[in-house]
């Protein structure tokens, strides 16, 4: 069984803000299901780039390194 309590939950938040004020583009890489809803449910999949692979990761960091050089 997995378990993320509010303070987890609060320093991931807190350490994703911190990583985008100074212009990084979080990726999460998250498959567990239920965690997945958490963060939709508390809006976070709305700030951050959230996806369920490392692969997808890859891909979404590959999109927005190439939409940063074209403009």
């Amino acid at each position: 069984m997995q378990t993320f309590d509010s303070s987890g939950f609060g320093s991931l938040i807190s350490g994703l803000k911190k990583l985008a004020d100074v212009g990084a583009v979080p990726i999460v890489v998250c498959s567990h299901s239920s965690f997945r809803k958490l963060m939709d449910f508390a809006g976070v999949t709305r700030m951050f780039t959230i996806v369920k692979t490392m692969s997808e990761a890859r891909r979404a960091a590959a999109d927005l390194t190439a939409d940063a050089l074209a403009s």
